[in-house]
């Protein structure tokens, strides 16, 4: 029904022993053709240092856990550990794991921001001189080409590539991620900060957006500044929600309700982001 081989097979380390090594034996004997050509078996999530066990109660569900953290915070933890390798579920962890993936939206924001103003000086220069916004754009692409932080976004975009097709290893990956959040970091906020570096900013946000991306991070609700509260971006989610589901009225009184605590939305690509007011 699925075919006489499988491309990648899942599954946990525990189970190489019988039951993938009896997967192989019968089905080879049955088609005569590799069974899988990729292995994919996952490390054990451990807590309290015993593996999680249905049998003996020992465990929790991922509905409950992103009942109180964000769920693309769970996806960044879990993923801060190679996923072949064993990982300690701990609440400390998680909880340094949301500070910093707060530091990685942070990052993406600033860019994300630095783009809306060059923008808009753009629109403006076009509209006083009377040339048009092609003009203003090309001359930020010379900008960026002798760029630091350009040439530091093309590397994180090799550095990160390459360390994905080392058998997904999204713990380094997620290394090449803050170099990056670092570099975008100086060049937003640093009065050193060269003219072609603060030009490149744009492009250095695309490409950590694409990037975080990949591996499923920068898609949902949620914010890109830290000091967004979990009251706010559970509002955030549920508006979300209601958008998704065309329940329009209810979305529109949401909004109001986070602009009267004191946060501005901007709807983006993927979700909504939530920033206070300035």
């Amino acid at each position: 029904y699925l075919g006489e081989t499988f491309d990648f097979h899942g599954g946990g380390q525990d189970l190489i022993f019988p039951h993938h090594e009896n997967e192989i034996a019968q089905s080879e004997a049955a088609t005569g053709m590799p069974f899988a050509r990729y292995w994919v078996e996952n490390g054990l999530v451990l807590l309290g240092g015993a593996k999680m066990s249905k049998s003996t109660q020992h465990f929790f569900l991922v509905e409950d856990i992103a009942k109180q953290v964000e769920p693309e915070v769970i996806r960044f933890y879990l993923q801060s550990t190679h996923y072949r390798s064993p990982i300690e579920w701990n609440e400390d962890r998680l909880r340094e794991a949301g500070v910093a993936y707060g530091r990685l939206r942070a990052a993406l924001a600033s860019a994300e921001r630095a783009a809306g103003t060059l923008a808009e000086r753009a629109g403006a220069g076009a509209r006083g001189s009377g040339s048009s916004a092609p003009g203003a754009d090309g001359a930020g692409a010379r900008a960026e080409k002798g760029s630091t932080l350009g040439a530091q976004a093309e590397e994180a975009a090799r550095a990160f590539g390459e360390a994905m097709e080392d058998d997904f290893n999204s713990a380094k990956a997620q290394g090449h991620l803050f170099d990056l959040a670092k570099a975008i970091n100086r060049a937003a906020e640093s009065a050193d900060a060269s003219p072609e570096d603060r030009s490149a900013l744009p492009e250095a946000g695309r490409t950590l957006r694409r990037l975080g991306e990949t591996i499923g991070l920068f898609w949902g609700s949620g914010p890109a500044e830290p000091d967004v509260p979990e009251e706010v971006q559970a509002l955030v989610r549920e508006r979300d929600k209601a958008r998704v589901e065309k329940q329009w009225k209810r979305a529109d009184e949401l909004r109001v309700e986070i602009e009267s605590l004191g946060f501005l939305l901007e709807d983006q690509k993927g979700g909504t982001r939530a920033r206070r007011k300035s």
